[in-house]
């Protein structure tokens, strides 16, 4: 992994892009001390955005036809407590 100076790679900011596009990674300092990461982003395959999509797409008929998100009896501060356990 690359150490670049904030200066220098705010200053060359495209051509790290590039390096990072081919799969380099950089810790970006500022006063010597590691201030951010930058690396390539995760994508994410053809079949897994197609699940997502048909995911969402199943959800939203779901809604529509109920006018709902909750589940019967279901009411939100349920929906809060069961998220903080």
């Amino acid at each position: 992994m690359n150490t670049i100076p904030a200066t220098e790679a705010k200053a060359h900011f495209s051509a790290i892009l590039d390096r990072v596009d081919q799969g380099e990674e950089f810790v970006l300092t500022r006063h010597g001390r590691g201030a951010a990461y930058l690396g390539p982003a995760q994508r994410a395959t053809t079949g897994e955005a197609a699940q997502a999509v048909a995911e969402l797409l199943a959800w939203r008929s779901k809604v529509a036809a109920r006018a709902s998100v909750l589940e019967p009896g279901e009411t939100t501060k349920s929906l809060i407590s069961k998220g903080r356990r």
